[in-house]
């Protein structure tokens, strides 16, 4: 019975995203995303996950979690630029075009114009969480809360699991070195480059005994301590990666319940 539930819920779940999700488009490019308004002043921007593995990006991450929310707006996107299995492409682009580094941001501050929002907040967890501190950075948004999140793109992306969406992406096969090394800079010069950066507060949750503490986060607090960013660590002790989905959201919710 409770696999039935389960089913239902699903489909239910599908049917509400389809009534719901709309298509920004801006010179032959689109993407996908779902406005949750409140008629708040602030706009909270969420940037989703990898996928289940062998499943399509279809869905939006934390959209019931935030949803309960109605001192903010919500603005979430699906990145199905990389429209694979297990597929993602931070929202950059596809086939070494990333072209998502210009239109995302643009994407937001039109709807930040449209909305009269006076404060931004990104969020988002993993590969969510990446997304949340680059386009958070290129947008100088007030505050970023992201979780467990790579540091590293190409470098992540250059494993068996990921290698489809590195091989998309790039637009390579073989995927060079040099590819690998771009995608490795892009969040690297972000933070590096942000001039506003006094604007920007960070709420960072990770876990220090998960394999993406050493490979990635350890590196990412040295480069925001070195660059001089707020930056305040919420740090767990899980071993599975995956279990940031277990952690991140109450954490999520209280930073945006005392921020707000």
């Amino acid at each position: 019975m409770q696999g039935l539930y389960k089913k239902i819920y699903k489909v239910l779940i599908a049917l509400w995203i389809r009534l719901h999700e709309r298509k920004w488009k801006y010179n032959n490019k689109r993407i996908k995303y779902i406005h949750l308004k409140n008629k708040s002043t602030t706009l909270c921007v969420i940037f989703a996950g990898f996928p289940e593995l062998g499943k399509k990006p279809v869905y939006y991450n934390y959209l019931r979690t935030l949803s309960r929310l109605r001192n903010m707006d919500c603005l979430f996107l699906l990145d199905d630029m990389v429209n694979i299995p297990t597929g993602g492409s931070y929202y950059l682009g596809c086939k070494g075009n990333y072209w998502g580094l210009k239109y995302v941001p643009a994407m937001i501050s039109e709807f930040q114009k449209a909305g009269g929002y006076q404060k931004l907040i990104t969020a988002g967890s993993s590969k969510g969480g990446t997304c949340a501190i680059l386009y958070g950075m290129l947008l100088h948004a007030d505050y970023i809360l992201a979780g467990a999140c790579q540091y590293r793109i190409g470098t992540y992306l250059n494993c068996d699991y990921h290698i489809g969406s590195l091989r998309e992406l790039t637009g390579e096969n073989p995927v060079s070195k040099e590819a690998i090394e771009t995608l490795d800079s892009i969040l690297i010069d972000a933070i590096r480059n942000n001039k506003h950066k006094s604007k920007t507060k960070i709420f960072l949750h990770y876990s220090n005994k998960e394999h993406t503490y050493k490979e990635h986060i350890e590196e990412l607090i040295a480069d925001l301590k070195r660059y001089e960013y707020t930056l305040i660590e919420n740090v767990e002790s899980y071993t599975n990666h995956g279990d940031v989905g277990l952690y991140f959201p109450q954490y999520m919710v209280n930073i945006l319940q005392n921020i707000i």
